[in-house]
């Protein structure tokens, strides 16, 4: 006896869905294994899955805000640096031990501070940010 046409299409519904979770889970986790180091200087990110270090000096550095962002009914602040090329970087309170130190650390290494900036989605996993536009 063949399936029929609904059981097939909601196989194929829920592999596709599965298999997109999977794939948002999979980049998340891949991209949270990184060291944040700050100074005057600039802002060293070592990745610890490559071994990798990436330095963004302070002129590449705009400046950074402070957010929320919604998660299985939680609600995490993350702080947002933006970079003069348009890239930004997040930086999610559940990923760091002394996430409170981080703000006025950049603070005091000189970042401008936009202020406190409200979660505004857009798709699946992704947000608008309101400083993309703004220069420190």
């Amino acid at each position: 006896m063949a399936p029929s046409p609904a059981s097939v299409f909601l196989s194929v519904a829920y592999l596709l869905m599965g298999g997109t979770m999977a794939g948002i889970l999979l980049s998340k986790a891949v991209s949270e294994f990184k060291t944040y180091t700050i100074g005057e200087q600039g802002i060293t990110v070592y990745n610890y899955l490559t071994f990798t270090e990436k330095t963004y000096y302070s002129r590449q550095v705009r400046g950074f805000s402070i957010s929320h962002f919604p998660s299985g009914g939680w609600r995490f602040l993350v702080v947002i640096l933006y970079l003069e090329n348009g890239k930004k970087l997040e930086l999610r309170q559940f990923n760091f031990l002394n996430f409170k130190k981080i703000a006025p650390a950049l603070q005091a290494a000189g970042y401008h501070s936009f202020g406190f900036e409200p979660y505004r989605w857009k798709f699946l996993n992704s947000r608008h940010f309101l400083f993309e536009g703004k220069v420190a």
